[in-house]
């Protein structure tokens, strides 16, 4: 089993057949179970994207951002999180 470290917090990584289909989403990220959970039709770009937005949700909360933050807020960061992280990587690899 996979597993990333969030602020030395363990959280395991795991895919799931069906999540798109079954609750219209492609990932999620659970607080209380340190679980990063990602639809597993998710390919290249798009598994980036939504792994690196759950990645958001986890930083946020064990860093104490969570709880200050708005249910919007917390998507708006984690949104943001995803996008700077993704444009990173493309930056690195155009060098």
């Amino acid at each position: 089993m996979k597993e990333i470290k969030v602020l030395g917090v363990p959280y395991k990584l795991l895919r799931k057949k069906g999540l798109m289909e079954d609750e219209g989403i492609e990932g999620y990220c659970d607080l209380h179970n340190y679980e990063i959970v990602l639809d597993e039709s998710l390919r290249e770009r798009a598994f980036d994207k939504v792994f690196w937005h759950e990645v958001g949700h986890a930083y946020a909360h064990e860093c104490g951002l969570h709880e200050t933050l708005s249910p919007d807020a917390r998507e708006m960061f984690a949104q943001t999180f995803s996008v700077f992280l993704c444009s990173l990587k493309k930056k690195t690899l155009k060098s």
